[in-house]
């Protein structure tokens, strides 16, 4: 399986951060998609399936990553890791379980750390019944 940060980002994270939750996205791509998910979900936790329709939201794609919940939260898959996603990390993760998940070969953190990463997100994700913005602790250089 692919790794969750490549080679050429591996060194510039930091081993000891912890994913920070955002009051709102940065990204403008990210804020118009946030304002689409709260028109779509009219107050609900979450929109259903059928008020989904990705045409409306073809520019954000890239930007986005739909996390699929298997057995009640014990575990994660991408249903989809946009373009941008693959291009920051470097591999397309659409289809990959986060049990799954390997951490790059130059990588500071270990596999198991990377994958209690990403499904601490998640699991937030269900606790509060709706989107998160996160900022993780790994950057371009």
């Amino acid at each position: 399986m692919s790794s969750f940060i490549s080679t050429r980002i591996a060194r510039s994270v930091d081993a000891d951060a912890k994913v920070t939750l955002l009051e709102k996205p940065k990204h403008p791509a990210l804020a118009a998609l946030l304002a689409c998910w709260e028109e779509k979900r009219a107050g609900r936790p979450f929109p259903d399936r059928a008020d989904i329709r990705p045409e409306e939201f073809r520019k954000m794609l890239p930007h986005v990553g739909i996390v699929e919940v298997l057995d009640g939260g014990a575990d994660f898959r991408f249903r989809l890791f946009g373009a941008e996603l693959s291009a920051i990390t470097g591999f397309d993760k659409t289809g990959e379980t986060f049990s799954e998940m390997k951490a790059a070969p130059d990588s500071k953190l270990t596999d198991k750390v990377m994958q209690e990463r990403w499904s601490e997100a998640m699991r937030a994700v269900l606790l509060v019944a709706g989107p998160l913005s996160l900022k993780t602790p790994v950057a371009r250089i």
